[in-house]
């Protein structure tokens, strides 16, 4: 929790294999950008970072329950308004629980980089780096696959979180007018496809605005 005493809080949300602080790259952004007009809370998703699970426990739906568990923290505060950003796979959480969830109350919601779309993100890679790791010959091969593993990490994707995967569309979430969403993505981005975030904007444009980063 980062605080300067601020009347508006933001809670950020990192990626896959990463940790509370995206890296550092949060850290310096509260440092250079956000402070003192905001304070931050940022948190480690399960299986990440000082989480006490594995990532074998990891489970999107797990993740939900993480990302609500912020909320409700947050809205216990006495903060005038509450923002939100997430970061890559994070992003993906926010869309499954805005599916799912009222979360009107965030005053504006920015997303960097956006995993929106699991299929082309891992199941059947739209770039290298899932190709990587989802090798599979058939799709069917992923019923009897026990982990897959994240190359040069120590992250390993149960079978349970694949299944959830291959069932879960973040990307068919329809996203709410009620609050301004800010999309922000690299065009040559060799890990999240750029296409998806997108195509995202363009389904949901009257509600949100895209920011293409040539490069």
């Amino acid at each position: 929790h980062y605080v300067s005493n601020a009347k508006k809080l933001l809670i950020a949300s990192h990626g896959i294999t990463t940790e509370k602080t995206e890296e550092g790259t949060y850290t310096n952004f509260v440092k250079r950008y956000l402070s003192p007009d905001f304070d931050v809370i940022v948190f480690d998703f399960r299986g990440h970072g000082d989480s006490k699970m594995t990532s074998h426990e990891v489970t999107i739906a797990g993740e939900i329950l993480d990302f609500m568990a912020i909320l409700k923290w947050a809205k216990e505060k006495e903060y005038q308004t509450l923002s939100h950003l997430a970061c890559s796979f994070g992003a993906s959480i926010t869309l499954l629980s805005v599916s799912a969830y009222d979360l009107t109350f965030l005053s504006k919601v920015v997303f960097w980089n956006p995993v929106v779309n699991y299929r082309n993100t891992f199941i059947k890679a739209k770039v290298e780096w899932g190709k990587e790791f989802f090798d599979q010959n058939r799709i069917e091969e992923l019923a009897f696959r026990p982990y897959t593993q994240i190359p040069e990490t120590n992250f390993f994707i149960s079978a349970r979180m694949t299944q959830e995967m291959l069932l879960m569309f973040p990307e068919k979430t329809k996203w709410p007018l009620k609050i301004p969403l800010l999309i922000i993505h690299g065009d040559k981005d060799t890990l999240v496809p750029f296409e998806d975030a997108q195509d995202y904007h363009k389904r949901n444009s009257k509600k949100t605005e895209f920011i293409r980063l040539k490069g």
